[in-house]
């Protein structure tokens, strides 16, 4: 099967177009919606079509990015999995940068994979992949130092069981982070903002360490009023 025949890189193949431009009733739709939607329809159908296609080198990179989503939208250890592949060497993903956050032009696609991580609870609560749902959270709090997570891993993202359940990639992302922002080499976004977010998370779970590396972010910048805010109390 080979989806790249298109010269558009976002005019979905075949298979693309099927699971994800077109409904349960076959009427066009968009991917977000019939993703969603098939959480309470039709995924044990489809998921099998979706995991072809994410294996599938010759396929569209977004349409293997698709793909992807909707495996962890269904809760999929395959999903998972392949979220943490893709963190663990994130420059060789196929479908980089063919996502890219509008403020501040930046792949986006981690971030993205976050929030489907994140808001897929109930269906790994069904379907028994709750461990490989951590372990995909865990994998894309890593990628914190470097890429662009949208907020995903902040209190406004994740789940307060899952914040306390994550406390040792969070306290290590933030380590990892803090020193990027006195760095020569600027992220590209706002990091601080992004590593506030995951003290905060943190302090679910650690707060001692969360106090502590408050601390160290403040001091960073210390009239930064947005990333006091982020913090809350852990500012004070």
């Amino acid at each position: 099967m080979n989806d790249s025949a298109s010269e558009d890189p976002f005019a979905p193949g075949p298979l693309a177009q099927e699971l994800f431009y077109t409904d349960a009733e076959g009427e066009p739709g968009s991917p977000d919606e019939i993703i969603r939607a098939a959480c309470l329809e039709d995924w044990e159908d489809l998921e099998p079509r979706a995991l072809e296609l994410l294996r599938d080198e010759a396929a569209k990179p977004y349409d293997r990015f698709l793909a992807c989503t909707a495996l962890v939208t269904w809760g999929s250890a395959e999903g998972y999995q392949a979220v943490q592949a893709a963190a663990a060497d994130p420059e060789s993903v196929p479908w980089l940068g063919y996502s890219v956050d509008r403020l501040y032009s930046v792949d986006d696609t981690f971030g993205l994979l976050a929030h489907s991580v994140a808001d897929s609870r109930e269906m790994a609560a069904e379907r028994g992949t709750q461990k490989a749902r951590l372990d995909a959270l865990a994998a894309l709090a890593a990628l914190a130092p470097d890429w662009y997570l949208d907020g995903a891993l902040s209190p406004q993202g994740i789940y307060e069981d899952d914040m306390a359940a994550l406390g040792g990639p969070l306290r290590a992302a933030v380590s990892a982070s803090l020193p990027r922002l006195t760095a020569d080499d600027p992220a590209g976004f706002a990091l601080e903002m992004q590593t506030a977010g995951l003290i905060a998370a943190l302090d679910y779970a650690d707060p001692e360490a969360a106090s502590r590396l408050a601390a160290e972010l403040v001091a960073v910048d210390p009239d930064n009023e947005r990333v006091r805010r982020a913090l809350g109390s852990l500012a004070q």
